[in-house]
């Protein structure tokens, strides 16, 4: 599909947009989706990361998921 200036395709669907919505990144003529784990990014990698999803933790362009602190919970015996 071909768009016409300054419009650009947005990868996997029938649109033309102008600018690049979260969770793609331009790619000569084209915007091209970013890995699942990244909101905005650089390339489709898991290590082109710049910014993550609620929830993520960014380090060296990577979303690593954040875990939650709390109570250690044992069962009788477990210990």
């Amino acid at each position: 599909m071909a768009c016409a200036p300054p419009l650009l395709e947005l990868q996997g669907t029938t649109l033309c947009v102008e600018h690049c919505p979260h969770r793609f990144y331009q790619l000569n003529d084209m915007f091209k989706q970013c890995h699942t784990s990244c909101q905005t990014c650089t390339d489709a990698s898991p290590q082109g990361c710049l910014t993550c999803d609620w929830g993520s933790t960014l380090k060296d362009k990577v979303c690593y998921p954040r875990c939650e602190e709390g109570p250690i919970l044992f069962r009788k015996g477990n210990v």
